[in-house]
């Protein structure tokens, strides 16, 4: 198989952890942790996707000094809407993996959600676009060095 044949449908991620705009990020957060993903898709009503939220832009969001799962004032920890990207980058199921490599590359991202008529129905990541690569390299014979 080659990158412009395999479609983002054979590699993308199905079983998504998605959030509300409504959510706190410290729940987002902790979301992130246990679901060991570095993002999370957020969507409204009809799983449309409305922006993506990042593990990083939670945590830099949220106030000096409070501890997860409302540490300190509750309403002093921003909604997720405060603080997601609302333009995202997507790809349809259909593609190639390869445009998927070329728009991650082109705009420095690590992920693209997909979508089919505006509904969010996978996501596609760098870590899967390196597994494809690792599975499709050739055996070698390699040399303890020593």
């Amino acid at each position: 198989m080659t990158m412009d044949r395999t479609t983002v449908r054979q590699l993308m991620t199905t079983d998504l952890v998605t959030i509300t705009k409504e959510l706190k990020c410290d729940v987002a957060i902790e979301l992130m942790r246990s679901n060991n993903v570095r993002r999370l898709p957020v969507v409204g009503s009809g799983d449309r996707l409305i922006g993506i939220l990042t593990i990083n832009q939670a945590e830099i969001a949220m106030p000096k000094g409070t501890s997860f799962w409302s540490g300190g004032e509750a309403e002093e920890i921003p909604e997720v809407r405060d603080v997601m990207t609302d333009f995202v980058y997507t790809i349809e199921a259909d593609q190639s993996i390869g445009r998927a490599a070329q728009m991650m590359a082109n705009h420095k991202i690590g992920a693209l959600p997909v979508v089919e008529e505006g509904r969010l129905i996978g996501i596609i990541t760098e870590s899967d676009l390196f597994r494809f690569l690792a599975r499709e390299m050739p055996p070698r014979n390699t040399v303890a060095a020593g």
